[in-house]
């Protein structure tokens, strides 16, 4: 028999309401395309794009997960606008997890928005405010990030980092089987 009495009570998933300032970590799911393996292709190949996960760090929301792909690259002017409006999103998770200012243009600033390679945002913890996108073709309404707080606005808040964002650890890694001695 199994007694069921103790468990907690069934947990809403309900959209997170929209215009909500959450506290996201990032996580880039490898797909195994693109430079180190952290891009994930296009279903028809042509383009590439960073697969993310966003969970929610603290609050009624906690541990509460969010999706998002960001096109980087791609032949067409579409793929070229939708790595540009991705290029600008990973911009303010810089600047958000950073505390860089958008209009500081000083050279630490310039420093804080480069880096080596898509692993730097492995781990970046920013504060966001989160928008709803409205059910359709069957699925239900999901919420999205709406846009980045910056440090340049009231909602913003410094957050203590991961040392490093990506750690060894995180970043993708191929097994290798080994052979059995019958084969």
């Amino acid at each position: 028999m199994f007694n069921f009495n103790e468990a907690d009570e069934q947990t809403s998933f309900d959209v997170i309401p929209a215009g909500t300032i959450c506290q996201l970590e990032l996580s880039i799911r490898p797909c195994g395309a693109g430079e180190g393996g952290w891009l994930k292709r296009s279903k028809d190949g042509l383009s590439a794009m960073l697969d993310c996960e966003f969970t929610v760090l603290e609050g009624h929301y906690a541990r509460r997960k969010l999706w998002s792909n960001f096109t980087v690259e791609g032949p067409t002017e579409g793929h070229a606008k939708a790595a540009s409006i991705s290029n600008s999103r990973l911009r303010a998770i810089l600047e958000s997890a950073h505390g860089v200012k958008p209009s500081d243009k000083s050279e630490h600033a310039a420093a804080m928005r480069k880096v080596t390679g898509f692993d730097a945002f492995h781990g970046l913890r920013f504060v966001a405010k989160i928008g709803i996108d409205p059910a359709r073709d069957g699925y239900p309404a999901r919420n999205t990030i709406l846009d980045v707080v910056t440090p340049d606005r009231p909602q913003w808040k410094k957050l203590e980092q991961t040392l490093g964002g990506a750690s060894a650890a995180s970043q993708p890694s191929v097994t290798t089987i080994a052979r059995p001695a019958w084969a």
